[in-house]
C-alpha cells in the first residue's frame, strides 16, 4: 500500500500505510446552547 501523510489535532504525525481508529462512547462531553425556540 502506499503511505498517506497523516495529522492528529493539526499535527503532522508523518506517513503511514495502516491507522486503526476506536470508538470509545461518552469519552467526550459536548457542551452546547439550546437552539432558540420560534425561529
Amino acid at each position: 500500500d502506499t503511505p498517506v501523510a497523516c495529522q492528529i489535532d493539526g499535527d503532522y504525525v508523518g506517513e503511514r500505510e495502516i491507522m486503526r481508529f476506536t470508538a470509545v462512547p461518552d469519552a467526550l462531553a459536548v457542551v452546547a446552547p439550546l437552539p432558540k425556540m420560534g425561529k
